[in-house]
């Protein structure tokens, strides 16, 4: 059972262009964005987003089974060199593009309203704007609030086009399929559009994963979601 939730969001257009080093002209409109990801990582400590490898789990041997080599791969001397060491995308791509929130070395702190430690909980308040002090469990009960990806997906021009891809198979409870109609894959739930690659992915999950658990592992998940991004350019995609 998830207890503590921790997450990075990242939001991107697909039409990213280089950063301009001086705006031409400052009053020009700002190109509309026609693709949006939202992208969480649960229970991922800021520790290691904003320092990189942690000196006390790096040199334990009962976490790490050759403290030497990950070291030499991963260790630095200034947290800036090392997290960049251990998320090289995140750190030379994202956050010289975007904007990076939640260190909490400089007092920055992106922390949840509600009052319980549960994933559930805080994936509620992410997605509606409030908390709800009735949502106390991660129990697989439908979400009676309504979220901004099913507020989108009633739009006109966003309708059908909004998708979720996630690991943990209690979302679909979390987003409430059944009232929001969302397109979710979740868990091990096979993809209905059985072809290529995707068919590859199913078989995998119903043959190839003996001990599944309610967290279906983040390789098949990311390649699902893959698939399907390249098959048919969803507008905006919940990838978690």
């Amino acid at each position: 059972m998830k207890r503590i939730l921790t997450c990075t969001i990242l939001t991107m257009s697909l039409q990213a262009t280089e950063k301009p080093t001086k705006l031409s002209n400052p009053h020009s409109p700002i190109p509309a964005v026609r693709n949006l990801f939202i992208i969480t990582i649960d229970g991922f400590r800021w520790q290691e987003v904003f320092s990189g490898a942690d000196s006390i789990l790096i040199n334990n041997e009962k976490y790490v089974a050759d403290t030497s080599l990950i070291k030499s791969i991963y260790w630095a001397s200034t947290p800036k060199e090392r997290r960049r060491k251990l998320m090289p995308f995140f750190w030379n791509v994202l956050a010289e593009k975007g904007q990076v929130y939640g260190n909490r070395n400089f007092n920055n702190r992106v922390n949840v309203s509600n009052i319980y430690s549960r994933s559930y909980a805080g994936y509620n308040e992410m997605f509606t704007g409030e908390a709800d002090i009735m949502i106390a469990s991660n129990n697989k009960q439908p979400n009676p609030n309504k979220n901004v990806l099913e507020y989108l997906n009633e739009l006109p021009e966003y309708a059908g086009r909004v998708v979720a891809f996630t690991s943990w198979d209690v979302f679909p409870y979390i987003l409430n399929r059944q009232r929001s109609n969302l397109k979710i894959n979740s868990g091990y739930e096979n993809m209905e559009e059985d072809d290529g690659l995707q068919s590859l992915v199913n078989k995998v999950e119903n043959d190839g994963v003996f001990n599944k658990t309610e967290t279906r592992q983040d390789e098949l998940t990311f390649i699902t979601a893959k698939e399907y991004i390249f098959r048919f350019q969803p507008s905006i995609v919940y990838l978690s």
